[in-house]
C-alpha cells in the first residue's frame, strides 16, 4: 500500500470513529430528550391527582411499589450531582423545560458536527478511490 493511501486510510478511520462516537452520544441525548418530554407530560397529569390517589413509584430496575400521593403540589427534584431540591410543580416543570431546551441546543450543535464529519468522510472516500485508481494504473 502506498504511503499516501495508507495516510488517507488512517485519516478515514479516525473520522469514521469520531462520527460513530458522536452518533452514539447523539443517541443518548435523544433518549434523554424523550424521557424529559415524558416527564413533562407526567407532570401535567400529576397536578390532576388528588391527595391519597394510589400510584406506582419506581424504586429502580423496572421495579415499582404502590404508593399514595401525599402532596401533588410540591415535588423533590434531582437538580444534578445527586442534589435533591423541593420544588413547586410549576418550578419543576420550568426546570424540565430548561433542560429540554439545553439538550435540544446540544443536539443541534451535534447535528452540525455530524454533518461536517459525514462530509469529510465522503471527501476522504473520494480521495481514497482516486489514489487507489492512480496506483493501479
Amino acid at each position: 500500500m502506498s504511503e499516501k493511501l495508507e495516510e488517507l486510510y488512517i485519516r478515514y478511520e479516525e473520522v469514521k470513529n469520531s462520527l460513530n462516537s458522536l452518533l452514539a452520544e447523539r443517541n443518548v441525548l435523544d433518549n434523554e430528550l424523550t424521557e424529559l418530554n415524558l416527564t413533562l407530560n407526567v407532570l401535567d397529569e400529576f397536578k390532576n391527582l388528588k391527595k391519597g390517589s394510589e400510584i406506582l413509584s419506581p424504586i429502580g430496575s423496572g421495579i415499582f411499589v404502590k404508593s399514595s400521593v401525599v402532596d401533588n403540589e410540591e415535588l423533590i427534584v434531582n437538580v444534578g450531582a445527586k442534589v435533591l431540591k423541593n420544588m413547586e410543580l410549576k418550578e419543576a416543570k420550568d426546570f424540565i423545560d430548561r433542560r429540554i431546551k439545553s439538550v435540544e441546543k446540544v443536539m443541534k450543535e451535534m447535528d452540525q458536527k455530524i454533518a461536517e464529519l459525514a462530509q469529510s468522510l465522503q471527501i476522504i472516500e473520494q480521495k481514497l478511490q482516486e489514489v487507489y485508481k492512480t496506483g493501479k494504473s
